[in-house]
């Protein structure tokens, strides 16, 4: 079969192929698995993090370490499509608060860091 012209093989597009799911995805962000995330339980829901906070969003750490646990919260749960859900439970402060409270627990008992 003679080659094709450089020119033609260049305009060829390269075969697409599926990207490779991790056995361990099960819908999670990044491929991590249930052992991998703290579970926060609220209102009936469950919002989840990484276990690691090496896992976490760059803004999340760096509002946490600037002690602004709503931003670290809001970064965070928006990384995960968790934010939206969470504002339906509930959009007034005293909900936030609510929330905040459970999260701080289960954050400071539970992540790696």
């Amino acid at each position: 079969m003679p080659s094709k012209p450089k020119e033609e093989a260049a305009m060829t597009p390269a075969k697409k192929t599926a990207p490779k799911k991790s056995p361990a995805s099960n819908g999670q962000k990044d491929g991590a698995n249930a052992a991998d995330l703290v579970k926060i339980p609220f209102r009936g829901q469950t919002f989840t993090v990484p276990r690691d906070l090496d896992d976490w969003e760059t803004d999340a750490c760096i509002a946490l370490a600037e002690k602004n646990f709503l931003v670290a919260v809001k970064v965070q749960l928006s990384a995960g499509h968790q934010w939206t859900r969470l504002n339906r439970l509930g959009s007034k402060r005293r909900d936030l608060m609510e929330f905040l409270a459970i999260f701080g627990e289960k954050v400071m008992t539970e992540v790696n860091s």
